[in-house]
């Protein structure tokens, strides 16, 4: 699955957690707020000369906490 995938399976996530009332808009906050905090962490690794390898470890490790993160709230 590539990033685009997980990042749209991650949304609808987001969306049915919302419908469904087992997320508030905090908590849809607080993620919201962590994936653009990993985004600027990207840039900066990507800036810094990180290479291909160590940029793509990285995206996989901010999809899976964002991922920890929705699992958390949606079963709090």
């Amino acid at each position: 699955m590539n990033v685009q995938q997980r990042w749209g399976n991650q949304q609808n996530r987001i969306n049915n957690g919302m419908a469904s009332g087992q997320m508030d808009a905090g908590e849809r906050g607080a993620i919201r707020a962590q994936r653009q905090a990993n985004g600027a962490r990207f840039r900066e690794a990507r800036a810094e000369g990180a290479s291909p390898e160590e940029l793509k470890s990285l995206r996989h490790q901010m999809l899976n906490g964002v991922s920890g993160m929705i699992w958390d709230y949606k079963h709090n």
